[in-house]
């Protein structure tokens, strides 16, 4: 029998202030490194800190991991809450172009935030801000947690954890997942 997959519970609100945060540091970010400075920041934060930062659940999508509800408020897709659009709308701006891209309207309510939450998002938007989309692309397609995953599927956040201690950090992630305050 496997064991059931970790999830974590997800904030939406913190979610906008960490998409708001990216789009100040890098102005015109497109979609797709978003989406890519998400995962990495939050696996690096799971990692290091037994949490992600967002606790979205990833999906692997044909160009890398995305987070689902991210991804949503992105599209400001018609089944969210219209509070929550409207806040979307009010914080970001949305480019039109190919691919769209997003600029911050405002800065980030740091609130949200700890400071390895922020540690880990500049350390993201340092490592692939001069990255082109095809290196991206293939290293995001080595992770082992999108590898294992079906086109379209669930991404496991367990395939995420790395390190000697393994095993060990997992069995602690596993323990708090549902408890932790994201």
């Amino acid at each position: 029998m496997s064991e059931e997959r970790i999830r974590f519970t997800f904030n939406p609100e913190k979610a906008l202030e960490a998409l708001v945060w990216v789009a100040r540091q890098w102005s015109d970010i497109s979609f797709y490194y978003m989406v890519k400075v998400l995962y990495y920041a939050d696996k690096e934060h799971l990692n290091r800190f037994g949490r992600p930062i967002l606790g979205d659940r990833y999906i692997a999508m044909e160009h890398g991991p995305v987070p689902s509800v991210v991804y949503d408020m992105l599209g400001r897709d018609s089944f969210l809450e219209p509070d929550l659009i409207a806040k979307i709308e009010a914080s970001l701006e949305f480019g039109t172009g190919r691919p769209p891209t997003l600029r911050a309207k405002r800065d980030a309510d740091m609130r949200f935030f700890s400071r390895t939450d922020i540690e880990c998002l500049q350390n993201a938007v340092s490592r692939f801000s001069r990255m082109t989309v095809s290196r991206l692309r293939a290293l995001t397609h080595q992770e082992a947690a999108y590898a294992a995953a079906t086109l379209n599927g669930e991404m496991d956040y367990a395939l995420m954890v790395e390190g000697p201690d393994r095993d060990r950090r997992l069995a602690d992630i596993r323990e708090t997942a549902r408890a932790v305050a994201i």
